[in-house]
């Protein structure tokens, strides 16, 4: 869609950053594609990004501080985390919560969990400050983050945490990383409504009679067929809408940090 787009120039960054969160949507299960379509993607940002500053008459040193303007939507080639929602949670978790970090260091077992701390004792990073939140962690170490994770992830088997990746920012709502742009999607798309649960049996001190319980379960059967069906449309349409809402995004990340842990 986005080749079709700029064959007929009228790409933006709304239209890139589509393509970008499409694209990183492939990350964990087509790497290779993320990784021949990574190069266009920077290409397109620096063009982009390029004719914006132009069109507005924004020198270098006004570029740097776009992040501080309400009308701020540029997109940046940024250094992405494999690791849950990091730059919106903590550095533990994020780490416990990461499906890469889980499969490499076993972290539903005892000894994973103990790896983990050891990880980041070797890293030089207290428990105390990895169980602060992102905004509020200690502002050189986040700057050296990229570094420490360097030198020590692949002592323990973890290599393939750091990786070039973008990040969009929304005026003073803030900004976010495509990665975690995705995960808030797929969230929304996959979340049922709570009232819309599974049946609910309805057991009897006795065995069930016969063929008339057997016709009522049919029927509940199909209504909750019909239930989920609509339900899979309400998500899709909440999804959608979330591409261009930030609010709903935000909503979506808070509810993402209770429903991991309780997976």
């Amino acid at each position: 869609m986005y080749t079709l787009l700029s064959t007929i120039g009228e790409t933006n960054v709304e239209s890139l950053w589509l393509s970008i969160v499409g694209t990183t949507s492939l990350y964990a299960a087509h790497s290779e594609i993320y990784d021949e379509l990574l190069p266009l993607l920077k290409e397109e940002v620096n063009r982009i990004q390029s004719t914006d500053n132009l069109t507005n008459s924004t020198t270098t040193a006004l570029d740097a501080s776009r992040g501080n303007r309400a009308d701020d939507h540029s997109l940046r080639m940024d250094t992405d985390f494999g690791l849950f929602l990091l730059r919106h949670w903590n550095l533990y978790s994020s780490f416990f919560y990461s499906n890469y970090v889980n499969a490499k260091l076993q972290l539903y077992t005892n000894d994973g969990k103990k790896k983990l701390k050891t990880l980041f004792a070797r890293m030089g990073i207290s428990l105390a400050s990895a169980n602060q939140s992102w905004h509020y962690l200690d502002i050189d170490l986040r700057k050296k983050l990229e570094s420490v994770f360097k030198k020590n992830l692949s002592k323990f088997g973890l290599t393939d945490v750091i990786r070039e990746g973008f990040s969009r920012s929304f005026g003073f709502h803030g900004s976010i990383s495509a990665s975690d742009f995705v995960e808030a999607v797929t969230a929304l798309l996959e979340h049922d409504d709570p009232n819309s649960t599974s049946l609910q049996s309805k057991e009897s001190p006795g065995t069930p009679d016969d063929d008339a319980e057997d016709e009522n379960g049919e029927k509940d059967i199909g209504k909750l067929i019909k239930k989920r069906e609509a339900q899979f449309v309400n998500n899709f349409w909440k999804a959608f809408d979330s591409l261009s809402d930030f609010e709903l995004i935000t909503n979506d990340l808070s509810f993402l940090k209770i429903l991991i842990p309780l997976i």
